[in-house]
């Protein structure tokens, strides 16, 4: 075998390398696409049970405020 022939054989053996650490990066990035979509939906659905929280949590603060300002308004006559 040639220099120029076991050149050529080496340079597609590192070729054929190459090719399969590419595709193994393409599907490991694909993952990681896939993970920080699923992670970006999650955060989505927390942030709106989190609101939800507030809401109801401001509408309780204000009952009680309600109801405080009642008993206090009682307690004066």
């Amino acid at each position: 075998m040639s220099k120029l022939e076991k050149s050529v054989q080496e340079l597609a053996i590192a070729l054929e390398e190459l090719s399969v650490r590419v595709e193994k990066n393409i599907l490991t990035s694909a993952d990681r696409d896939e993970s920080l979509t699923t992670a970006q939906g999650q955060a989505q659905v927390i942030q709106q049970h989190a609101g939800k929280a507030a809401r109801d949590l401001a509408s309780a603060i204000n009952d009680l405020k309600e109801i405080i300002a009642t008993r206090q308004a009682s307690q004066k006559d």
